[in-house]
């Protein structure tokens, strides 16, 4: 599990990578890639970062509704981690900067009308 996990990392890395450059069409490519490497191994973290990945690269392809599937994804994945995990682990791992971005973009995009995933109670990780 920990091989598919740092295989999926570098997977999502790559396609910040492209992304960043500019090749939305490579980048949108890998990402899904990684999100199939990440849901192999049960790597709900991973899961997390892939979907939160390919929701950007998709608004960047002017693909709204695929964006928004995936921003609700992002919230039903750190929902999981928030209900499955010990507290402790939870509370460190959604007060990474990159995980509040995320998930700050994802209430954004679900609150808003984008999709009914019921995110109220992942409100308390966000910056106030």
């Amino acid at each position: 599990a920990v091989l598919g996990g740092l295989v999926g990392s570098e997977m999502c890395i790559r396609d910040r990578v492209y992304s960043a450059q500019g090749n939305s069409g490579q980048a949108y490519d890998i990402a899904l890639e990684a999100l199939e490497t990440a849901e192999a191994y049960s790597g709900r973290p991973l899961i997390f970062r892939a979907h939160a990945n390919l929701a950007e690269v998709c608004e960047k392809l002017d693909r709204k509704d695929e964006a928004v599937e995936h921003w609700s994804k992002v919230a039903s994945t750190l929902k999981w981690i928030q209900g499955n995990l010990d507290e402790e682990y939870v509370a460190s791992y959604m007060n990474q900067p990159d995980v509040r971005m995320a998930l700050d973009k994802t209430l954004e995009v679900t609150q808003g009308g984008g999709a009914q995933v019921g995110t109220e109670s992942l409100e308390r990780w966000t910056k106030k």
